[in-house]
């Protein structure tokens, strides 16, 4: 396997990544540009594996779009396009990478992490004095409702979404850490811990874990009788970290403490807006509810949500679904989640049934978050591959021990 990055293996990395977390990148106009030049990448003749494939998959959601606009009479057609266009990005960028994305965004998510932090520690000490929202390669992003300090959101709109790919390089190149420079790897530590997201320390504390128990790195190994004392470490660092951080303390008391107070009403809060969908899934379990603002609520609560948002805007903050994993299954339903994960199953094969289930626990941790199924990262996982070639499906199903060939040699 060569070790040498291409630079279009780079530009490829750099345009999956940015159209699915930087505000500029997310632009309708844009994204559709990037789609059409995409298009004129593939080859009829040498990639019909991958078209068929993604014809399929296009198929399917065309069903389940059909089916929807039976049910609820009306289908918003600016959603449907805007998704055909993001699945087909995030697919043909994943067929281009294959086995190579993990190195790729590797190199990707730590030069975009290190570029970053210099406008983070401005931001930080003095503010943004240049009076944008962003400049790419970092994102302003004002102190929220209830926080105490400036958050990092790198290159995305987020913390919470910078430090969703910060943990999925670390997470792909588990087998790899130690062949990595160190300082990429503080690059990466350090602007995880300035996001101060709950969600991502946690997801970063179960990514060490999983290194300790299941990692080929050969460090790890040699540290074989060490781990139940590293793991005790990891724990005690992990808790240590969480109770003395009283911006992390008091978000898990303040969401807590609100569940009961305002338990099936709209809100920011994660574990309220898993509620407050709860009885959207239970409405439509199985078609979901809709794609926009008019066809997703009742009457009543969109009176309700208006003037949340009214607030919200005089505060200058912004609305955005705050479980993206809820607001997924209420948006699509039940039939189209299932068939989405089947599709995405079937290309994790390759791996161990303990690794897979990690993946899709990761997966899930990442949605319940942040609304990731409206870029193009996440609705194109069911194209994920990590294998050499234009395999057909049957050649996949034999191909289980495709791990061992991704070393980086």
């Amino acid at each position: 396997m060569k070790k040498k990055i291409s630079r279009l293996e780079l530009i490829y990395g750099y345009i999956l990544i940015m159209t699915s977390g930087n505000p500029f990148f997310t632009s309708k106009t844009l994204l559709v540009f990037i789609f059409i030049v995409l298009l004129f990448t593939l080859n009829l003749k040498k990639d019909f594996v991958f078209i068929k494939y993604l014809i399929s998959f296009i198929g399917f959601s065309l069903f389940i779009f059909i089916l929807q606009y039976f049910h609820w009479g009306q289908l918003p057609i600016s959603f449907v396009s805007g998704y055909f266009v993001r699945v087909v990005i995030g697919a043909i960028l994943f067929y281009k990478l294959r086995f190579r994305l993990p190195l790729v965004l590797w190199k990707v998510v730590v030069y975009s992490s290190l570029l970053a932090l210099p406008f983070y520690f401005i931001h930080l000490f003095i503010g943004n004095f240049f009076d944008i929202k962003s400049v790419i390669l970092y994102t302003f992003r004002p102190i929220h409702t209830g926080e105490t300090i400036i958050r990092n959101s790198g290159f995305a709109w987020e913390p919470g979404v910078f430090q969703i790919y910060i943990n999925i390089v670390l997470f792909l190149n588990l087998n790899y850490i130690s062949r990595f420079k160190k300082w990429e790897l503080l690059v990466l530590i350090l602007s995880l811990l300035t996001t101060f997201s709950s969600t991502g320390y946690l997801i970063f504390f179960m990514i060490c874990i999983v290194f300790l128990n299941s990692s080929r790195d050969i460090t790890v190994l040699r540290l074989k009788s060490l781990k139940p004392l590293l793991l005790i470490i990891i724990i005690g660092v992990f808790v240590s970290i969480f109770f003395n951080s009283d911006f992390l303390k008091n978000k898990l008391v303040s969401q807590t403490s609100e569940i009961s107070t305002f338990e099936g009403e709209f809100s920011q809060n994660r574990f309220l807006t898993f509620l407050f969908d709860l009885k959207y899934i239970k409405m439509n379990p199985i078609l979901g509810n809709g794609y926009n603002f008019e066809m997703r609520y009742t009457a009543e609560d969109k009176r309700f949500i208006e003037n949340f948002l009214e607030l919200r805007d005089q505060e200058g903050d912004s609305l955005g679904a705050a479980n993206g994993l809820s607001d997924m299954i209420s948006r699509f339903g039940f039939l189209y989640v299932i068939i989405f994960f089947s599709f995405f199953y079937r290309r994790l094969k390759m791996f161990s049934t303990k690794k897979r289930l990690y993946i899709l626990l990761l997966i899930l941790l990442f949605l319940w978050g942040e609304p990731m199924m409206n870029f193009p990262f996440f609705l194109a996982l069911p194209f994920i591959s990590f294998y050499n070639g234009n395999l057909n499906i049957k050649e996949l199903r034999d191909y289980n021990r495709l791990e061992n060939k991704l070393k980086l040699e």
